[in-house]
């Protein structure tokens, strides 16, 4: 449940990114990227910050897990940078969990949104 605040530790915690522009590619395809830049912001293509605000998200991805329940999810875009390009929703599953299957089971997430009007 917890496995992106742990892979945002790791970066934070590695002095070689504390350079502007170093990013790290995660997720089962890559396409997630985690960059260092001047300001916090999120985009269709990364999330990014300086090491201090990546820390930030961590510890507010941290406190929002210990306040929602598995098959919850929740929003960070309009608590971490302004002007953001794209929404930050993060679905609590259990551990453990393949993000593969997610898109084998689009269909059944977007009924499942749709049905709490998310």
């Amino acid at each position: 449940m917890k496995k992106f605040v742990d892979i945002l530790d790791k970066y934070v915690t590695n002095p070689v990114n504390e350079a502007l522009s170093e990013h790290d590619h995660y997720g089962p395809y890559g396409y997630l990227k985690i960059m260092t830049w001047d300001k916090p912001i999120i985009t269709e293509n990364y999330i990014a910050g300086s090491l201090n605000d990546l820390n930030y998200l961590k510890n507010l991805l941290n406190k929002m897990l210990s306040e929602v329940a598995i098959g919850e999810s929740f929003d960070v875009a309009e608590y971490y940078g302004s002007g953001n390009g794209a929404a930050a929703k993060f679905f609590v599953m259990p551990d453990p969990f393949d993000p593969v299957i997610m898109d084998k089971s689009q269909p059944i997430v977007n009924k499942y949104l749709q049905q709490r009007g998310i």
